[in-house]
């Protein structure tokens, strides 16, 4: 290894490479840059010695390589000795990320007031690491544990008695998460999305908690609310979970509330979908000096105003190619009984989203037809979708009363129609520009592939645990696990999608053979991107237990 001074072809500026050299799978020599240090001259004005440092820690590096080669003849093609398998050492990165958040002082802190006989620390760690790369129930996650290049100790009984006590902590764990991530990352918390999801469980009764609500999948199933909140780089902030059948817009104050007195955030700026739009919501906002950016249906029952300026044409600001378009306006509302304010309304409209919804509405069109001549079809069905094209006639076209006709409502199919592509949004920040606003609420897709990332690649739902403690300790599992995602995510520059991150972490696997060697398979590219974002590289195909050591100690040094 060695040190390689690179000036950019563009700029004076000279990067500080830490660089290796290695042999391909075919034998060919090949360089290979596994740390960036940074730019010269910032480095050599914070320590006029660097450049004579860092060759030296290149050439410590080179010794403790050659050092852990060893000579050992081995038969690749061999059958694995009874209970030989293979463990995964990706989850090292995830553990980098955990200790740097310093959940593990948490834990001593907090344990210091409890009589613990199991390590509840070694079960949070089993339970997210495997919550990423292999997610499963609590039983069939613990009964897998030795999968992991590490040990765990403790029993599956002591797995079940964790989780009540993850509960009791799981608020201020999560203010301590904020605390740590506000200190190493820099939280950005002026701009904070907020949105509602509910998770089922395959079960038809309900207990107060676990209630039947408006179903995101529309299933039967009782359901509980959960409301997550971000930072506008995409790092979870906080949860907090409601009743199954708590209305979405009832669930921000409360959280709030919380948010503003626990966690000691100045004026904030809620992005939110329609759901959350409520007069007490946004008056609520107001009389705490806080802002909004939420969206505004454009069908239905929407302010003569407002529909009066999306449909109007003039006023509206294209860009080159004709296929996006906004404008804004002032208007004054009252969203609390005899307090009056002024809110701004942007109205934009996307060829894009035009041509979904066009797409989508024709799609409905057999459906109604279906309806109309099996009117059993339109009285089971519920008042949105294609049920809001059908209309009951009780007299016949010359005004004679008749029985209940069904017929095609086409006025408000047009009418819809000539909606498609637009959107409106309301916000209290009247002097942010159209188009930041509008960007802005484009952010909300973080979040709803926040609760996409829990229900799929975390397997969030079904919820298998039944207790509400229990619950309680499931959601804080998958969110710090989130959490830890988001955060590599960040560091690798939002190169690597939340699935592709943990298939690269599944795929860093060894097993061992004998004296302490181990035959390291293959791992992917994502992985490589992982290895050079955390400045740290695995080549060996084989490997002595000692330098699969030191690499897990370097990825820790480097979080």
């Amino acid at each position: 290894m060695f040190i390689r001074l690179q000036k950019s072809p563009t700029s004076k500026r000279i990067q500080v490479h830490l660089v290796e050299g290695y042999r391909n799978e075919k034998g060919q020599p090949r360089q290979r840059i596994l740390k960036n240090y940074g730019e010269l001259s910032e480095l050599s004005a914070q320590d006029p010695n660097i450049l004579e440092k860092l060759k030296a820690e290149a050439g410590r590096l080179t010794r403790q390589h050659k050092e852990s080669r060893v000579m050992l003849e081995v038969d690749t093609l061999r059958a694995r000795n009874e209970g030989e398998h293979t463990l995964n050492y990706g989850h090292f990165f995830l553990e980098s990320i955990y200790r740097g958040l310093r959940i593990p002082s948490f834990f001593r802190k907090e344990l210091k007031k409890k009589d613990f006989s199991y390590d509840l620390d070694a079960i949070m760690r089993l339970l997210v690491f495997s919550r990423v790369l292999m997610p499963d129930s609590k039983q069939a996650t613990f009964e897998a544990k030795d999968r992991f290049f590490c040990d765990f100790t403790f029993e599956k009984h002591d797995v079940y008695r964790a989780l009540g006590v993850l509960a009791e902590l799981c608020d201020e764990l999560q203010l301590h998460m904020h605390k740590r991530i506000s200190q190493v990352y820099g939280r950005e918390a002026r701009l904070v999305f907020y949105d509602v999801t509910n998770y089922y469980f395959e079960t038809d009764l309900g207990d107060g908690f676990r209630e039947k609500g408006m179903s995101k999948e529309h299933r039967q199933d009782p359901v509980v609310q959960m409301g997550l909140l971000i930072d506008a780089k995409g790092i979870p902030i906080t949860f907090r979970l409601f009743s199954g059948n708590t209305h979405d817009s009832r669930t921000l104050i409360p959280v709030l509330k919380e948010l503003k007195t626990k966690y000691g955030l100045a004026r904030i700026v809620i992005v939110a979908d329609k759901g959350l739009n409520s007069g007490a919501n946004l008056g609520y906002m107001e009389n705490n000096s806080d802002g909004y950016i939420v969206s505004q249906k454009v069908r239905g029952s929407v302010a003569p105003e407002i529909l009066r300026q999306i449909t109007d044409p003039d006023g509206y600001n294209w860009n080159d190619n004709g296929k996006f378009a906004y404008k804004s306006f002032l208007r004054t509302v009252s969203h609390e009984k005899g307090k009056k304010t002024e809110e701004k309304v942007v109205c934009f409209w996307s060829s894009a989203h035009a041509a979904r919804e066009s797409h989508k509405r024709g799609d409905l069109l057999p459906a109604v037809e279906d309806m109309l001549r099996h009117p059993g079809k339109y009285e089971a069905a519920n008042k949105y979708g294609r049920k809001r094209y059908v209309k009951e006639m009780l007299t016949t076209p010359e005004g004679e009363a008749a029985g209940k006709r069904l017929s095609f409502d086409e006025e408000r199919y047009q009418a819809d129609a000539a909606l498609d592509g637009y959107y409106c949004i309301l916000t209290s920040e009247k002097e942010m520009d159209d188009l930041t606003i509008i960007e802005h609420y484009h952010g909300l897709s973080r979040i709803e592939e926040s609760f996409r990332v829990i229900k799929s690649e975390l397997e969030g739902r079904p919820v298998y645990v039944w207790t509400q403690s229990h619950i309680k300790a499931h959601f804080l599992i998958c969110f710090i696990a989130l959490t830890l995602v988001r955060l590599i995510q960040m560091r690798s520059n939002y190169t690597i999608s939340a699935k592709a991150l943990a298939k690269a972490l599944n795929s860093a696997q060894c097993t061992p053979l004998e004296k302490g060697i181990f035959v390291v398979d293959e791992t992917d590219t994502a992985y490589k991107a992982i290895e050079t974002a955390f400045g740290v590289s695995l080549t060996n195909r084989y490997a002595p237990i000692e330098l699969i050591k030191a690499y897990r100690r370097q990825i820790m040094a480097n979080s």
